[in-house]
């Protein structure tokens, strides 16, 4: 981790490119669908945070939606770190990291566009008594990592300032492939 830079650390069995010794994080993929089952806030800090809400809900007939909001007690600024840890209930045995920005910069799984359509958050600093939220969140799948093998995972993502442990969420997701037919 360098300087103060918010840092998140994603736990995901994929094959990953490398350019000049940082992670590329511009994935494309069209091998597999994403279905967000539900999503929950584990646990939040009410020392050094106002709210943390993570709201689910039915989008449309085929798609599950969230909403997430963030308020916090104290000034985080982009001291902001996140881990990301996605398991089928047991740790991936490859772990890989980046900063906050780098993932927004990336628009990594399409969240500069759902920040854009509904949200307020512009960039990666965080201030205090300032309603963060970001709604009506899907996942652009297309902006996700290849190759995640086919199962339903449970994807974790804790937030912390320096070494306090702010928040957690969990999300419940499945990973499915288009069903294939054999024509002779």
């Amino acid at each position: 981790m360098e300087g103060d830079e918010p840092y998140i650390v994603y736990s995901v069995l994929v094959s990953t490119i490398f350019a000049g010794g940082q992670l590329d994080l511009h994935f494309f993929q069209n091998d597999y669908h994403l279905i967000v089952e539900r999503a929950e806030i584990s646990y939040y800090n009410k020392i050094y945070m106002k709210t943390a809400s993570v709201v689910s809900f039915r989008y449309n007939r085929t798609t599950i939606a969230v909403n997430l909001t963030l308020r916090f007690n104290i000034d985080v600024g982009a001291n902001l770190e996140v881990k990301f840890a996605s398991n089928e209930y047991r740790d991936f045995p490859l772990r890989f990291g980046d900063t906050v920005c780098r993932a927004l910069d990336a628009d990594l799984s399409g969240i500069k566009q759902m920040i854009a359509k509904c949200g307020n958050m512009s960039d990666c600093t965080f201030f205090k008594d300032r309603t963060y939220h970001v709604c009506n969140t899907v996942p652009d799948e297309s902006k996700l990592p290849p190759y995640m093998p086919s199962g339903r995972y449970m994807l974790e993502i804790e937030m912390s300032y320096r070494s306090m442990k702010l928040f957690a969420w969990k999300i419940y997701l499945a990973i499915t492939r288009p069903e294939v037919k054999r024509y002779e």
